[in-house]
């Protein structure tokens, strides 16, 4: 079964309204269900965010839902909607796991980047950074 769509009207959707870029380790805050690249959300948070930084065009205001006594809780990585961004946009997934790669190198992480890709290794073990969709 084959489907046409418009790219532009999924990339809307499947934009980080933060960074701007693809979603990257889509999470969604579970109160209003918006969502955002994982460490644009957690810098959100880390940086004295409360609140859902989403903007909703329709009602032209900020979303504002509460994130909560312990923000960090109250989001969830959502492995839907970031399965249909490496579907759809497999380039960037591609990139993105060059980019980590060589991050990894460079902070001396070989091993953890080893067990990384058998899927063992733990969020507490990666780094955090920001990201920047250069790939094309």
């Amino acid at each position: 079964l084959d489907v046409e769509f418009k790219l532009k009207a999924l990339s809307d959707i499947l934009t980080c309204q933060l960074c701007g870029g693809f979603f990257c380790e889509a999470t969604t805050i579970k109160e209003c269900l918006h969502t955002f690249c994982r460490s644009c959300i957690t810098h959100h948070i880390q940086g004295g965010g409360v609140s859902c930084p989403a903007y909703i065009h329709t009602e032209q205001r900020v979303c504002s839902e509460s994130l909560g006594v312990n923000p960090l809780d109250s989001v969830a990585l959502d492995r839907t909607v970031q399965n249909l961004v490496d579907k759809i946009f497999p380039q960037f997934n591609a990139c993105e796991k060059r980019e980590k790669e060589e991050l990894y190198r460079f902070c001396g992480l070989e091993a953890e980047l080893g067990e990384d890709k058998n899927s063992k290794t733990t969020a507490s073990k990666q780094p955090t950074e920001t990201h920047t969709h250069t790939c094309i």
